[in-house]
């Protein structure tokens, strides 16, 4: 089974296997939200080539800028999972300050071509926050939750706010 399913459809049932292996406790409120996230990825429909494995250990840093390396992990899928990994690493590093510019030079690059990045990537961060938080504890799962509670989104200054509220 899964062939033929999208990217959400199988993000998303990760996501699901990890809450119920790990016994997570989701109230009716929090499944809707993570329904209602779900349901706006399906919308979303946007694939481009992503590294899907952006993290600290992936990064080398020069005085030209950051690059990627280690490409193993990379297809095409979704660039709000890239996205939401960049975010959630810059959070994790100290660098709060950088995620609102990251956020509007990504949706300024991804509006040009008629693409909404909010839902893929309020979903995505809100997954690497609950993934987490299975080895970091409950505070993090919090934070996945109320970010799932964020979409649908009006646009991202919205988001903006929110994800710096929650974070």
């Amino acid at each position: 089974q899964g062939s033929n399913d999208s990217f959400p459809v199988l993000e998303s049932r990760y996501l699901t296997a990890d809450i119920k292996r790990d016994k997570i406790h989701f109230s009716q409120d929090e499944q809707n939200n993570l329904e209602k996230t779900i349901c706006s990825l399906e919308r979303a429909r946007l694939f481009c080539l992503c590294h899907c494995d952006v993290t600290v250990r992936n990064t080398l840093h020069s005085n030209e800028g950051v690059n990627l390396i280690d490409w193993t992990y990379s297809h095409y899928t979704e660039p709000g999972f890239d996205i939401a990994n960049v975010v959630f690493w810059l959070v994790e590093n100290g660098l709060k300050d950088q995620v609102s510019d990251e956020l509007k030079r990504s949706d300024k690059r991804y509006q040009t071509i008629g693409f909404d990045l909010a839902p893929s990537f309020l979903f995505y961060l809100s997954q690497r926050y609950i993934e987490f938080g299975r080895i970091r504890g409950l505070p993090y799962i919090e934070k996945g939750k109320k970010l799932q509670g964020l979409v649908p989104t009006t646009g991202i200054k919205e988001v903006i706010e929110a994800v710096e509220g929650i974070i």
